[in-house]
Order: C-alpha cells, then sequence, then structure tokens
C-alpha cells in the first residue's frame, strides 16, 4: 500500500480496508458523539472491532502521538522564544486538551490499518452476504 493512502486513511478517518466508508458516526470530532464508532464500514463491511479489547492498543498509538506533538512543539517553541518552562507547560496541556478528540479518532484508525490491508477492488457486499449473516 502506498504511504499517501494510509496517510489519507488516517487523517480523514476512513475505512483502512476500502478508503471510502467512514469510521466513525459524524465528520466533526468535537460536535456531541464526535468519537462514536461505527461497528462496520457501510462500503465494504469491514468490521471496526475485530475483537473484545482490539483498541487496547490505540492507547499506545496515542502516547506516541502526543508525545511526538510534544517534541515537535518544544522545539518549535524554542526557535521561535527563549523557552519559559511554565509558559511552554500551559501551552501544551491546553493544545493536548483541545486536540484530544482528534489524537483519540488518528489512534484508532491507525491502530486499524496496521492490521487491515488496503484492497484496491474492495467491493460492497450484499446484505445477505455479510459475515456473520449465514
Amino acid at each position: 500500500m502506498k504511504l499517501f493512502q494510509k496517510i489519507y486513511s488516517i487523517t480523514c478517518n476512513r475505512c483502512p480496508h476500502c478508503l471510502k466508508g467512514k469510521m466513525f458516526e459524524h465528520e466533526n470530532p468535537y460536535q456531541k458523539d464526535g468519537m462514536k464508532m461505527l461497528d462496520h464500514c457501510l462500503v465494504c463491511h469491514q468490521t471496526y472491532m475485530p475483537e473484545t479489547g482490539f483498541y487496547y492498543g490505540a492507547m499506545y498509538v496515542s502516547y506516541a502521538l502526543t508525545v511526538g506533538f510534544g517534541i515537535v512543539s518544544y522545539l518549535i517553541w524554542s526557535l521561535i522564544t527563549p523557552v519559559d518552562t511554565i509558559a511552554f507547560l500551559i501551552y501544551i496541556t491546553v493544545a493536548l486538551i483541545v486536540l484530544m478528540p482528534v489524537t483519540f479518532r488518528w489512534s484508532r484508525t491507525l491502530w486499524l490499518s496496521i492490521f487491515v490491508k488496503y484492497e484496491k477492488d474492495a467491493v460492497f457486499v450484499t446484505e445477505k452476504h455479510k459475515p456473520g449473516h449465514e
């Protein structure tokens, strides 16, 4: 899979299998129920919950994203202005709280895309032939 396709899937919260279906009920992560995930892709019927507790690994991804954001922010902050530790800690705390819904979505999408491969010809599965409907 090409890197730009995986980045598109993660940043736009799209199904990593077909790149067309949404992963979350709402496009805006800041609205009410903005973090609620769909059960499966409405286009290719890829399940978004492969097993119980699957997204515990996404917590580590979220941690890595926030640490990476903190390091990059610190480097940019130190280049622009002399580093004031208290001011930076206030800035990074506020920024991470504001970005929490986005980080939540990206970590889940990234975690799922590690395990689900993109298929260019992912076809719509009819209701009759959906997995689990024998």
